[in-house]
């Protein structure tokens, strides 16, 4: 999937800038269908829509700066920590989220992407402001974020 959705962006992407259909033609010219074992996932961490005005579709969901090799449950219990902490009426959606991939993965395993992604980013605050409004801010996050079940 991965192969089609960067050849098919590749050539055509006019919202992206030069180099960024240069980065698409050299993946897409590089990964070969068939070649990325079944564990290889990129994961985005944060998404920028890329479409084609010709087409006026979305033809690709990039972003570089985040974007790792990794497992779909970081993408998945992201998603899911943005709608409980940002959305919270709309909890409940998240099963649709998860029925569209097939299925959920397991709460504890959900919950520690969670952790280790609010961790992260308060390591990252403390960086720049130690003890900031930042730091506090993903502190109490952190916090919510534990006392969380499924």
């Amino acid at each position: 999937m991965l192969t089609r959705l960067i050849r098919s962006c590749a050539p055509a992407a006019r919202c992206c800038d030069a180099s960024t259909r240069s980065i698409l033609r050299w993946l897409a010219s590089r990964i070969r269908i068939g070649s990325v074992a079944s564990w290889c996932t990129v994961i985005t961490g944060r998404t920028t829509s890329c479409s084609t005005p010709a087409a006026r579709a979305v033809t690709a969901v990039l972003d570089w700066e985040w974007a790792h090799q990794g497992e779909p449950v970081e993408d998945l219990a992201w998603c899911e920590w943005i709608v409980r902490m940002h959305h919270p009426q709309h909890a409940l959606a998240v099963d649709g989220l998860f029925g569209a991939y097939g299925s959920a993965p397991a709460w504890v395993e959900r919950q520690q992407v969670m952790l280790t992604q609010c961790r992260a980013m308060l390591d990252f605050c403390e960086q720049w402001q130690p003890g900031g409004d930042g730091a506090r801010q993903w502190q109490h996050r952190l916090a919510v974020t534990e006392s969380w079940t499924e």
